[in-house]
Parts: structure tokens; sequence; C-alpha cells
């Protein structure tokens, strides 16, 4: 061969080898590329799938469970419900109420709880609203209804359209059993399913791609991007048979004459299974791999141009080849110092890059790194554990995926104000771990630019605030417990002030007993025996001028006898109140003591007395209690005048027995209300004021209290069982 063609052919084979090299790595990367665009679309519709799954199943435990409270489980009041109001009342069968209440207070997505009887009739619904604005009593034709009868289990039903609050929904419905296993209705709460709407509108996925939520049946529950598809129902697809089979995948499919990159997954519920689908055009979807594509042919296209024009051009400078390999390889040894340089600064680059992934990776902080999409890109090891992940599965997650429920509106709002001004510091947010236990932390982040400068990520510090967070609720709940104390102690010198008030009290009343003691001595020995004879004697008048028909005689005797008989009573009233003989306690009939003591009380017939309709065993002394019965009954009297009523009630608790005494007459003026049972105190003319403060010391030494009210006159009695 010539050797001035030596050069050029040996050019044109390096060339031609390196166009070889080239087009191999450029197939091999575009490969992986293209691989791993399909691996990356089936994790995030995973993760994605996985999350809103959990969220539904975990709603729908939560009517499963509570179908078996106790308090659910008790047999429904069907004997309360009006169909005016569609069920019971609000104040009927609290219990289930309660359970319902609590349900929607604690479970944001479950927006009604309803109970239903055995034949598909409305019993109860909370929000106790939503039952009286029902136009509908029974559900029998309802398709829940019928699956929950004839499986006789929990059962999570296709989506609706609800028109009363424009949005859709889905039921759970679970049986109630008795426990010998009777059918005692069906538990049942509605799922308000905009949380999918709004996770899937959140999630990067959702932003470029139609994704879509299919329940059994084919109902969309929620959708992104309508835009790509206009005439295509998604649930004539063979995708989505597949994933009703429990398939999950991805593959190309013609979709009103354009080619989509089309993926599924199937979201497991206990009853049912709905679907998950993700539509993407395949330009879109591939653009790096169609781009790099072209990049390669347009690489061969240029080397081939550049080998031909060299060769020409070689042919034509065939005499000059010896200069042009003297200047080749100056340039050669120009190349070989400039490459030298190069490797020099790599390899002070890679020791900088090294030196921050060890700080990067020893941090004690939980550091992330992610893209403008919300995607974790990278990540440490102590982020990893103390979220419960590995490091392969936490990069490929949204940031979404590990923020708490009650963080998540704030989460957002952070990641848009960094999007637009480049700084978050010092931001306290609650974080969610693998097993859905949270913890607070304080988030910081630093931007990750390019080459030019441009934004494209940023890394994230976390500081994990568990510790001080626990020693701030150590101090809150110190800090409570010291108001609550200073409360108690406040309260505590207000006792002290009313057992003192006590005290001054009954030193005060045994002051006046002591007066009354000595009054009574005189009374009883220089009253008793007279007032015995006068009352003989008067008696014997009575009868003798009866006989005699002298009506004036009669008159006048039966005057000195009923004034006898009256001076008589105060001082029995006196002795009674002074002795405070002991208790001769024993389990008596208390309708039986008020009728011995109705008896033994000159009752006019135009009274009417009403005894309690239930009768109480009760432990006291049967004649002390008489006698508070007859002095009780003898005032009410005194007050009706000849035309009137007296109510007398009685109830029980688990430690006591109530007795309220009712008249129908005046009332107690309210200025002496709470004088009426000192002693000594008295309205009545000739009244020794002892008759009141004779039952309240018989009612304490019982162990019970009684009190008064007015406007009706209300005596309550409460006494120990």
């Amino acid at each position: 061969m010539n050797d001035n063609l030596v050069l050029p052919v040996i050019f044109i084979l390096v060339v031609f080898a390196s166009i070889v090299t080239i087009t191999y790595f450029f197939e091999t990367q575009n490969n992986k590329l293209y691989q791993l665009t399909f691996d990356q679309r089936n994790t995030d519709l995973d993760n994605l799938a996985t999350i809103l799954g959990d969220r539904l199943n975990s709603t729908f435990d939560i009517i499963s469970s509570t179908s078996g409270l106790p308090s659910v489980t008790t047999l429904p009041k069907i004997d309360l419900i009006n169909k005016t109001l569609h069920g019971i009342s609000q104040n009927d069968d609290i219990p289930k109420r309660e359970v319902a209440r609590n349900i929607l207070e604690n479970v944001k997505d479950i927006e009604t709880v309803r109970y239903l009887l055995p034949n598909g009739d409305m019993y109860m619904l909370e929000p106790y609203q939503n039952q009286t604005n029902r136009k509908q009593d029974n559900f029998t034709s309802f398709n829940y209804y019928q699956e929950v009868i004839i499986a006789k289990k929990p059962y999570l039903s296709q989506v609706y359209h609800s028109q009363a609050t424009n949005h859709n929904t889905t039921v759970v419905f679970a049986p109630i059993f008795s426990e010998n296993g009777t059918l005692l209705g069906i538990w049942g709460g509605a799922i308000k399913l905009q949380f999918i709407q709004d996770y899937m509108s959140l999630h990067y996925l959702g932003k470029v791609s139609l994704v879509a939520v299919l329940d059994q049946s084919g109902n969309i529950v929620a959708s992104t991007n309508q835009a790509i598809l206009k005439n295509t129902a998604l649930k004539d697809l063979d995708v989505f048979k597949k994933a009703l089979d429990g398939e999950t995948g991805s593959q190309f499919e013609t979709l009103e004459n354009t080619k989509m990159f089309v993926s599924y997954h199937p979201i497991k519920t206990p009853s049912s299974t709905w679907v998950m689908i993700a539509i993407k055009p395949y330009d879109e979807s591939f653009v790096g791999y169609e781009t790099a594509q072209n990049e390669l042919y347009i690489m061969i296209v240029g080397v081939v141009t550049f080998v031909t024009i060299f060769g020409l051009y070689a042919r034509k400078t065939v005499h000059s080849s010896k200069k042009f390999i003297i200047e080749l390889e100056k340039s050669q040894k120009k190349l070989q110092e400039q490459y030298e340089d190069v490797i020099r600064l790599s390899e002070q680059i890679t020791a900088s890059e090294q030196k921050y992934r060890n700080l990067y990776e020893k941090s004690p902080d939980l550091l992330r790194s992610i893209n403008l999409e919300g995607i974790i890109t990278d990540c440490n090891d102590t982020y990893a554990k103390s979220l419960g992940y590995s490091r392969g599965e936490a990069i490929g997650m949204s940031i979404l995926d590990h923020t708490a429920e009650n963080s998540m509106t704030e989460m957002s709002s952070q990641f848009e104000e960094w999007k637009t001004s480049g700084n978050i510091i010092n931001k306290e947010i609650w974080m969610k771990r693998k097993d859905s236990t949270t913890f607070p932390a304080l988030l910081s982040g630093t931007n990750i630019n390019d080459s030019v400068g441009k934004v494209i990520g940023r890394t994230v510090s976390l500081r994990d605030m568990t510790e001080i967070y626990n020693i701030q609720k150590t101090l809150e709940s110190n800090n409570q417990r010291l108001q609550e104390q200073y409360q108690e102690m406040i309260e505590l010198v207000k006792k002290l002030e009313d057992v003192n008030e006590k005290l001054r009290k009954e030193k005060e009343q045994s002051a006046k007993l002591a007066i009354i003691g000595e009054r009574m001595s005189q009374i009883n020995h220089n009253l008793r025996n007279p007032l015995n004879i006068i009352i003989l004697n008067a008696e014997l008048m009575t009868i003798q001028s009866k006989e005699a028909g002298d009506k004036e005689v009669t008159k006048r005797s039966e005057s000195i006898l009923n004034a006898s008989e009256s001076m008589l009573l105060q001082i029995k009233e006196l002795m009674n109140f002074i002795r405070g003989e002991t208790l001769e306690l024993e389990r008596k009939s208390l309708n039986q003591i008020l009728t011995n003591a109705i008896k033994l009380v000159k009752m006019p017939k135009t009274v009417l007395v009403q005894l309690p309709e239930h009768d109480i065993i009760c432990k006291c002394d049967p004649n002390k209690l008489q006698v508070v019965f007859m002095n009780m009954l003898a005032n009410s009297i005194e007050v009706i005048g000849d035309n009137g009523k007296i109510i007398i009630r009685s109830g029980e608790t688990t430690n006591d027995v109530i007795i309220e005494i009712e008249d129908s007459g005046p009332g107690i003026p309210y200025e002496i209300l709470s004088k009426i049972f000192d002693p000594m105190f008295t309205t009545k003319k000739g009244g020794t004021g002892l008759g009141l403060p004779y039952c309240k010391n018989v009612i304490e030494q019982h162990g019970g209290t009684i009190t008064a009210s007015t406007n009706p006159t209300v005596f309550t009695i409460i006494l120990p069982k």
C-alpha cells in the first residue's frame, strides 16, 4: 500500500470502530432508560395504590370493628321509631349514637354512620340532621343491603354519586349479631372519597398522567387529567379486567389514534377489588429515550460525513502528510497534558464529593434529596432507619408518603413556597413512619443547582424533635397539674370555710338548745299535768253537753279541748327536739310508714294525698320517720286550706332513697326559705319553731339530708339505703 495512504486508512478504521462503540454504548444506555421508565411507572403506581388502599381498608376496618361493640350489639328500641323523624329521636339509644358521633369526630373520611334494622328500615343516622332530611326509610332495594344479608359479613359497596353532597361516596356495612348469633341489624358508614382525588392530584404522577381509580363495577371513583382521553371508557379496557384479576403491569395501547403508555394495579379491599390505571402518551413518557435515539443517529451520520470529507481531503494533502503527522503529534501531546489536568481535577472533585458524601451519610440529622416533583432521589441511613424503610425503599417515594396526615396541607404549602422563593428554614412538620406512627421534626432545606445555576432539587435536613416535644408535653402536663392542684387547694379552703360556718351555726344552735332545755323543764313540770286534767274535763263536758243537746256548751268545751291539745303538742315537739333519742333501725316499707302517718294526721276530706306508685324498702327508724312525715303533712295541710293536693314521690339510686313531698299551697316566700330549718324560727301564730328542725335532726341522724324549694313547695329527703 502506498505510504501516503496509510494514515487516512488507519484513521478511517479508528473512526469506524468508534462508531460501533458509540452505537453499542448508546443502545445499552437507552435500553436501560427504557426499562427504567417501565420500572419507575410500576413502582409509582404500586406506592400510590398501596397508600390509597390502606386508607380505604383502615376506614373499612373501623366500621367492621365498631359493629361488635357492646353498646352497638344491644337490642334496638324499635318501639321508639318515629316515621316523621325517619328513625328514633336524637335523645334515644344514646350509647349507639355516641359510638357513631365518635367515629365521625375522629375519622374524617366517614361522613355518615347509620343503623338499619334486619328488614331494611332506618333505625338511626348520624349526623342527626341527615336523618331528619331523608326521604327514604327502607333500604332493601340497595345492593349493599342485599350483599350483607346474604353473606353475613362486612361489605364495601360500589361507588355512588351523592346528590346531597355532590361528590362520590361508597358505603361500608357490617352485620350486627347478638351473643346467640341472631341478626340484630346492619351497621354502616358512608365514606367520602374526596381524599382519593386530593391525594392523586398532589402526587406528581397525577399531574403528568391520567390516573384513575375504578370500583369493582367500573365506576370512576376519582381521576386526574381527563383531557388525555375523551371518548374511551376505562372499564372497557383490557387492563381493567387484568387488574380485577389481581395482575399488575404496563403495556402499550392505541387509544383515540394515539399510542399510549398504560399501567394498571389492583387495590384490594376485604370484600372486592378496585383498580388504578395510569395513562400517558408514549411520546411524553419516553421522550428521553426517543431523544437519545435521534442523537445517536445524528452522531453516526456526522461521523460518516466527517470520515468521507476527511478521506477526500487526505487524498489532496497526501504530500503534506508528514507535516500533518508532526502537527498531530504536537496536538496529541497537548491533549495528553490537558487529559492529565482533567484527571487531577477529577480526583480533586472526587475527593470533595467523597468528603461531602461522608458528611451526608454520617450526619445525625435525617437528610434527603428531592427533585422538583417532590420525589426522593437520595437519603442517608439515618433518614431511612428513622422512618422504618431501607434506603432502596425510600428512594423513589414522594415526600407526601412520609408526611403525617395532620401536616399534609402544610407540607404541600411549603413545597410550593420553596419552588417560588427557594427558602425553607426551621419549619415544624409531622413525619409518618412505615408503621404509620408519627413524630415531629424541624425541617430546613438548601437548593441543588446544575452547572448553569438552575435549581434542580434540594437537600432537606430534618431534626427529630420527639424528645423536645415530649419534654414540652411533660412541662404542659405538670403545669396543668399545678393548676389543678391550685384549684383543689382553693376548693379545700372553701370547704374549710364551709365547715367553720357550719360549726359556728351548730354552736349557735347548741346555745339555743340550752335555752330550750331550761324552758322545757319548766313547761313539762308546770303545764303537762294541769293540761291533761283540762283535756280530760273538756272531753267529759263535750260528751255531756252533746247528750244534753246544749250546743253552746259543746262548742266551748271543744274549743277548750283543741287549745289544750295544741299546747300539749307544743310540749311534745319540745321534748322530741331536745331528747335526740338513739335510732332503732330496721328495714320497712316506705309506703306503709307514709300510710300510718296519714292516718294519724287530721286530714280534711277535700285534700287529696297521692302516694308513690312503687314501694321502696328502706333501712330506718319507722317511728321517728313516721313523726317526720306527720309534721310535714300537717304543715302542708295548714298552708293548703280546705282544697288542695299533696303529691308524694319516691325513687332510688345505687346508694340512696329519694322522697319528695309537694303541695299545691302558695309556696314558701324566698326571703325565709333559708331559715325554715332554724330552731325557734316560725311564721305560725302559736308555733314553737321546732317542727321542721326536729325533722331535720331525725333525717340527719339517719345520715341523710332534707332540703326545700318553692313555687311549688317541694321538700326533698335523701336517705342512705
